[in-house]
């Protein structure tokens, strides 16, 4: 297996640390020590931690879409998408690797004020909602009830998986995936 750059190593960890601490409590510091990486490795690649967190919304947002996309080239119609979705969420919280929506998380950490890192976010959550109104009309294109669906499924899909997983965070209640799952098989 080939080494990872710094530059990778750099923005896995400054994901770990945006995620965790929110944009504002997160430290360049920390994120370098946890990448094993100098100073000078940072400034080489970033002008400004704001530009290492745009990199990293970046990184986050093509996960996402990415792994959206290869789930549903393993389905055969929506609902079966919804089943595997829900059932590698629930995998996720199991396993400790579910912390939310990173988008979310790092988001809600960032100043206002940050025009590039809000315009990003918003960016970053407009791709995802395309994402899914592609799938979504992928099983949908031809039936009577995309006739009669208005625009923006895809938005409404990711509404309410965004409900279910701060609502999880809030509760540690799984059965939220249950009723996210239930939401989305009526999603029109």
């Amino acid at each position: 297996m080939a080494p990872v750059s710094p530059r990778l190593r750099i923005i896995h960890a400054a994901r770990e640390h945006f995620v965790m601490y929110g944009y504002a409590r997160a430290s360049t510091n920390d994120i370098l020590e946890s990448a094993s990486a100098h100073k000078a490795s940072l400034y080489r690649y970033f002008k400004s931690k704001e530009d290492l967190c745009l990199a990293t919304l970046d990184a986050i947002g093509a996960e996402f879409s990415g792994r959206l996309l290869e789930l549903a080239r393993k389905t055969s119609d929506w609902s079966d998408f919804v089943q595997r979705w829900t059932r590698l969420l629930r995998k996720e919280i199991r396993s400790g690797g579910f912390q939310g929506c990173p988008l979310s998380r790092i988001m809600a950490g960032a100043p206002r004020d940050a025009v590039r890192l809000q315009d990003r976010g918003r960016e970053v959550y407009d791709s995802w909602a395309a994402v899914l109104e592609q799938i979504y009309a992928k099983w949908h294109s031809n039936s009577p009830e995309a006739a009669d669906a208005p625009a923006g499924a895809g938005e409404r899909i990711l509404m309410i998986y965004e409900g279910a997983a701060q609502i999880y965070m809030l509760t540690g209640r799984m059965e939220v995936f249950d009723r996210m799952r239930e939401e989305l098989l009526r999603v029109k």
